[in-house]
């Protein structure tokens, strides 16, 4: 559920990030649209966003707040730091459905099950424990010391290893608003060295039409995020500038019922 992207831009020569999400949640109790969907993950250079379950991706920004604390992300290291911190997590997790369903740590019942080759719930255990998943993506984002634009996306798959991690020098969306939202971008040829404000329209745009999905909510947030400087938010007037715009160069709602008259259907030919 819910929609976050990333995308990068360009202000005046400087890069810069914008980030995008809605603020649906939903739960056993209802929905609401009062979910902040980015937190930080390293003040003041390094956001978070999320989507999937709410309880489990908040789960897994703490391990990550925590894995990040005391390290320096570069454009060196990022690729191996945020896959380490995947794999950390997804430690934790497999600890954490052991002790809780078998009462040991991983490791011992690991030793166990090979031990006891026989023993059908053991190895039942661990057949399951190698099937636990996050059930959440997130977007990494942020800036280096040295002003470098990096922009991650953490997604959830339906195979080993469970979890795919992507860079990308354009724009991530995760959540199942992506799939609209991604081809609506890739039909702007969005890349980025488009200027700040087209970049924002575009994403805006993106995030409308991704609206058709009853997982996005209507509410967007939209941000502006700086090198060593917290995001800016779009204003309230910003926002009915943006719907100004779509209106005008927005995509046209699609005519559902069309009267042909009788002289135009013979132009179609079929052949044999």
């Amino acid at each position: 559920m819910t929609l976050c992207m990333a995308a990068i831009a360009d202000d005046g020569g400087e890069p810069r990030i914008v980030l995008c999400t809605d603020w649906k949640s939903e739960s056993p109790l209802g929905t609401t649209e009062t979910t902040d969907k980015m937190k930080w993950m390293q003040r003041p250079g390094w956001v978070v966003m999320k989507a999937g379950i709410d309880s489990h991706a908040g789960r897994m920004i703490r391990r990550f707040k925590a894995f990040f604390r005391d390290k320096e992300i570069t454009e060196l290291n990022a690729s191996d730091l945020i896959e380490q911190a995947v794999y950390d997590h997804a430690e934790h997790l497999r600890e954490r459905y052991s002790r809780m369903t078998m009462g040991m740590s991983y490791v011992a019942l690991r030793e166990w099950a090979t031990a006891s080759p026989g023993l059908q719930q053991v190895q039942e255990t661990l057949r399951e424990i190698k099937k636990v998943r996050a059930e959440c993506s997130l977007i990494i984002a942020g800036f280096t010391k040295t002003k470098v634009p990096i922009i991650c996306k953490i997604q959830q798959t339906v195979t080993p290893p469970w979890h795919e991690t992507t860079f990308s020098d354009t724009f991530v969306a995760i959540g199942e608003g992506a799939r609209i939202a991604t081809p609506s971008l890739y039909r702007r040829d969005y890349d980025a060295d488009v200027p700040l404000e087209k970049a924002i329209y575009q994403i805006f745009e993106a995030k409308v039409l991704a609206e058709t999905m009853g997982s996005v909510g209507d509410a967007t947030s939209l941000d502006v995020f700086y090198p060593n400087r917290k995001p800016k938010s779009l204003s309230d007037k910003g926002h009915k500038y943006l719907n100004e715009l779509l209106l005008k160069y927005g995509p046209k709602p699609r005519i559902k019922k069309v009267d042909w008259e009788p002289r135009y259907l013979c132009r179609f030919e079929l052949e044999d």
